[in-house]
């Protein structure tokens, strides 16, 4: 891949940082759009990083057009990961999660168009799936829908066969051909955006190429929002000795891909000819309570873990990626295991400034009647 002006929207983010200065490092220009979002970044964001890697930087909104076709011009890749992410802020700030993430992307690429640009890398997300595949003893494997949880049913915190209502038993690998259907707000719009750049790729030719992101973490995650990242929140619970709460029954299991992989993927992406849907993530389970003891481990903390019994509007029960396709179609393979990923974040983490919001966002969710 020869040198290229390529553009990162949220690149001031947790990976658009990572990738912008991973770039730069391969030779690139990078340009960045990015909103500095308080809830993300904080009031006074460090962006001393950009200067001194010759980062441009154009604050905006990816749902300002004007900023928008500045941002574009002159670019010959865009990599669109500006997002609303939280999953459970979704459930209850529809609006402005449809407007940064459907109508955003859909800026974006018009300033795509205009300006000609050939090749556009969206971040899209596992959230596109809703819960992931899983193993029926009577049907097989089988993709649930929206749980019916446990109180009203009594057959536990497993989704029930779509086919014959049995308690899913194991989850399965779930792969791109799977049929979407998700289950927050977020994840609908992380499949309109899929559905938009489809879209254009087949009546413009752009080349495009579409990274399903798992639960991605590392250093330089943000530490003060609660809505995002998981490991996050537990660490800053562990750092300061407070109780760590793990919804249901501690058994929901996700797949958390390093910071490193995934930029490592969006880089083949990046030099990829041709269209591809792909994947990102580990391959591999973690359950949400075996995570909070490991954290808690690290961080040689005394807090005690409080198995909630309740779930939060928006979430699935669990989800791992089959990652085939990626190492076929980009070259790629994940290389950072969770154990050792989880010691660098945690020690990167405790060295960080951080803040609490955790009590205040299960507030907002519990007032709303999004977390029982």
């Amino acid at each position: 891949m020869g040198r290229r002006n390529i553009l990162v929207t949220g690149g001031c983010g947790f990976i658009g940082k990572a990738l912008s200065l991973g770039l730069v490092a391969g030779g690139h220009r990078v340009r960045v759009l990015d909103n500095l979002s308080v809830q993300v970044h904080g009031p006074n964001p460090d962006l001393a990083w950009l200067e001194a890697h010759a980062i441009d930087l154009i604050k905006g909104s990816v749902c300002d057009p004007t900023a928008c076709d500045t941002a574009v011009a002159g670019m010959d890749c865009v990599v669109h990961l500006a997002a609303e992410t939280g999953t459970g802020q979704s459930m209850y700030e529809l609006r402005r999660c449809v407007d940064v993430n459907a109508t955003g992307t859909a800026t974006v690429l018009e300033a795509c168009c205009k300006a000609c640009v050939k090749k556009f890398v969206l971040s899209s997300s596992r959230a596109i799936f809703g819960e992931g595949l899983w193993n029926c003893a009577v049907c097989g494997p089988v993709h649930p829908g929206i749980r019916v949880l446990r109180r009203t049913t009594g057959v536990g915190w497993n989704p029930t066969c779509p086919r014959c209502g049995s308690p899913a038993e194991s989850m399965l690998p779930t792969p791109e051909d799977t049929d979407p259907q998700p289950v927050s707000v977020y994840g609908m719009t992380k499949l309109a955006q899929e559905q938009l750049v489809t879209l254009v790729r087949n009546n413009t030719g752009m080349d495009v190429a579409i990274l399903r992101f798992f639960n991605v973490f590392g250093p330089g995650q943000s530490l003060r929002n609660a809505y995002t990242g998981v490991l996050g929140v537990f660490v800053n619970r562990a750092r300061a000795g407070r109780h760590i709460d793990v919804y249901e029954d501690g058994n929901i299991l996700r797949d958390f891909v390093h910071i490193d992989d995934v930029v490592d993927a969006t880089k083949k992406a990046i030099g990829l000819e041709g269209p591809v849907t792909c994947n990102i993530g580990s391959g591999k389970s973690v359950s949400i309570g075996d995570a909070a003891r490991e954290i808690i481990a690290l961080c040689r903390s005394d807090s005690e873990i409080t198995l909630t019994g309740k779930t939060r509007a928006g979430d699935v029960r669990g989800l791992v990626a089959d990652i085939a396709a990626a190492r076929k179609a980009l070259g790629w393979e994940p290389r950072v295991d969770f154990r050792a990923g989880l010691e660098t974040f945690v020690r990167w983490a405790l060295a960080s400034e951080y803040e609490d919001h955790y009590d205040e966002s299960l507030k907002e969710l519990s007032s709303r009647g999004l977390y029982h």
